[in-house]
């Protein structure tokens, strides 16, 4: 086990936990679903639109082919990108704790290796992420929203799309995995009852 007291590692599975929460509740209004279901079409309209770096005068055109008189508030377009950016940070976080490996410039940066004796052991219970998917996903929030790059002028409109499902069932299969493996005593309850 990592050199921190079990009393550290329950409190940071409270933050922990706070991060899923966070992810879940982005992920119901980014996707503007209500808690029944839905039809798959809906969802994946909602995904096609769960993208960020929508200028005000772009949004304008969102369903027109010219400009409106009803163009979509400013407000709208502000609260749209900070949901999905904020999405985006959280699922970073989340795959840095289950995916990355320890940085000695980053020592107090919590992982899930530190919940076990050897690092082996989770890294052999946590399901597989490819490490483009992984490098993929961490990079589009550096280059896109971390970081003010000239690689945001290079991504194609059909590139722009968060797939925030799928990113999200990549972290709820991790989450159970090392909930599933984690002693109880390291864990706080309400971490167990999400997963």
């Amino acid at each position: 086990m990592h050199e921190r007291s079990k009393k550290e590692l329950f409190r940071a599975s409270e933050d922990l936990f706070y991060e899923l929460w966070m992810l879940h509740r982005l992920l119901e209004i980014v996707l503007a679903l209500p808690d029944h279901e839905v039809d798959a079409d809906v969802v994946d309209e909602a995904e096609r639109q769960a993208f960020t770096h929508t200028t005000h005068i772009q949004a304008q055109f969102w369903g027109s082919d010219a400009p409106s008189s009803s163009a979509i508030p400013e407000r709208f377009v502000v609260e749209h990108n900070a949901l999905v950016e904020t999405f985006a940070l959280h699922a970073r976080v989340l795959l840095e704790f289950f995916y990355a490996t320890p940085n000695p410039r980053f020592s107090d940066d919590v992982r899930a290796e530190h919940y076990f004796l050897s690092p082996a052991t989770w890294h052999t219970a946590r399901p597989d992420l490819s490490e483009d998917d992984y490098d993929g996903i961490k990079n589009r929030v550096g280059k896109e929203i971390a970081h003010l790059t000239y690689a945001r002028q290079l991504i194609l409109p059909e590139d722009k799309p968060w797939p925030v499902s799928w990113i999200t069932g990549l972290i709820d299969d991790a989450t159970s995995a090392f909930v599933s493996s984690v002693d109880d005593e390291l864990i706080h309850p309400s971490l167990r009852e999400a997963s």
